[in-house]
């Protein structure tokens, strides 16, 4: 299932869940991500899948459905995905998947 779910640390930064063991394409939830400059995005993929990373500074939050700007390429397997600029919204996608589950988690520090 995706999820979006923030836990902001007092005077330290934030650490998010984007999304939980998705074992199917999931168009991801946006994460209100505001007020955090550098972002480094854990994507762990367990067998068969491939993740897109997209972010958006519209001032309300964008459907889910809707995808705004990509970054890099697409991830096939585990590994961190780093944002330096600051952005307001923040989501991750599985956009294909054959086997196994997705997770992803973001770490954020003030701006």
């Amino acid at each position: 299932m995706s999820i979006s779910e923030i836990f902001r640390l007092p005077n330290t930064g934030m650490r998010g869940v984007l999304l939980d063991a998705v074992a199917a394409q999931d168009n991801g939830d946006w994460l209100d991500v505001e007020g955090y400059g550098k972002k480094t995005i854990e994507i762990i993929i367990s067998n068969t899948a491939t993740a897109q990373v997209y972010v958006s500074n519209a001032p309300a939050k964008p459907l889910n459905t809707a995808d705004h700007i990509k970054v890099g390429a697409d991830v096939t397997t585990s590994g961190l995905v780093e944002l330096t600029s600051p952005v307001r919204w923040l989501k991750v996608k599985v956009s294909g998947w054959t086997s196994g589950t997705v997770s992803a988690y973001v770490n954020g520090l003030p701006v």
